[in-house]
């Protein structure tokens, strides 16, 4: 009977064959440029809305404004400011590769596979009943990182992200999307809905980040910002909009609208609070999509072989300059 190689070993794919499926070409300087500007896009819209609500306070009471000042500055440092700051640190697989920094593209994604993996423990052990890691998903990591035994430590990384985390995640997005859900339900002002949809959604990154241990490229993130900004000027029209619906349906029920006060005003406010549910909820599953893809892709990355390591190419490099000065600096001999 022919000996049939593992699964993964028959899925192994050249680093040629990686570059041209996977990688594509990127400008780094652009990507950061617009990483800054949609980061200060969303701080824009925090503040514009914030502005507003403080200037509604100084109308009322000179008193008031000023604590609407003091909430506002607490607001942006704690719901803004750290969260974007937490999320740009954390650390990201190196997965868009050629062939001149695949090898430390590898040795990159291998330590951060670790530094994920103690976070992880750490956090088990001195958060008992998080909620997110079972002690049978942990106790593998432990193990391989006790053993450094990276493949053990993959293969038990993909497991505890397939479950524990997974099932996390989903009641991460679920909880959070529902808070903000009832919260512009009730709120009646589309400043506050679109301040409170745009804070929530960077807040539910920065969680599912953590969670995870890495985050998506800066690629992806300009992506998921993008649609925070989207989510956040769809909020500020959603009300509007649900209210025109609103009052055509309390004339369709006609008669029936007459016996229930405020109809119009309740059926706006739900529909409110399910549309900035779901744009939440969507912020939450894009940030997820781009992290198991990300996961994927090291794994595949992992498993490439890179006949010549950098050093060996380096090393080759140096001694061929040397070779040319050598050369250059020989006298031709006299005829």
């Amino acid at each position: 009977m022919a000996n049939i190689e593992p699964k993964k070993e028959q899925n192994k794919i050249s680093l040629d064959e990686y570059i041209d499926k996977y990688t594509q070409p990127r400008n780094l300087k652009e990507v950061k440029l617009f990483f800054v500007l949609l980061v200060s896009a969303i701080g824009i819209i925090i503040f514009c809305m914030l502005f507003s609500f403080v200037s509604k306070l100084f109308e009322w009471n000179e008193i008031f404004g000023f604590i609407g000042i003091g909430i506002s500055a607490l607001i942006i440092i704690f719901l803004y400011v750290i969260p974007i700051v937490r999320i740009s640190t954390s650390k990201h697989f190196q997965t868009n590769v050629n062939h001149e920094n695949a090898r430390a593209a590898q040795r990159h994604n291998a330590r951060l596979r670790e530094e994920i993996a103690d976070k992880m423990i750490d956090l088990s052990v001195s958060t008992k009943g998080n909620g997110w890691y079972s002690d049978a998903k942990i106790a593998p990591i432990a193990s391989a990182r006790a053993k450094k035994d990276s493949k053990a430590l993959s293969s038990a990384l993909t497991e505890i992200y397939n479950t524990d985390i997974k099932k996390a995640s989903r009641k991460m997005i679920r909880d959070m999307s529902f808070q903000v859900g009832l919260t512009t339900s009730i709120s009646q002002s589309e400043r506050v809905d679109t301040l409170i949809v745009t804070v929530t959604e960077i807040n539910l990154i920065k969680k599912i980040v953590f969670l995870y241990g890495y985050r998506p490229n800066d690629t992806q993130m300009l992506k998921i910002y993008k649609t925070v900004i989207a989510n956040a000027l769809l909020a500020y029209g959603v009300q509007s909009a649900t209210s025109s619906i609103a009052g055509g349906i309390g004339k369709l029920i006609g008669g029936a609208a007459k016996e229930i006060p405020f109809i119009s005003t309740v059926i706006g406010s739900v529909t409110d609070g399910m549309i900035n549910a779901t744009l939440t909820a969507i912020i939450g599953f894009q940030t997820i999509h781009y992290l198991k893809r990300e996961y994927k892709l090291q794994d595949i990355l992992d498993g490439v072989e890179i006949e010549d390591s950098e050093e060996t190419e380096q090393a080759m490099i140096v001694e061929i300059k040397k070779d040319i000065s050598s050369a250059s600096k020989q006298k031709p001999k006299k005829a």
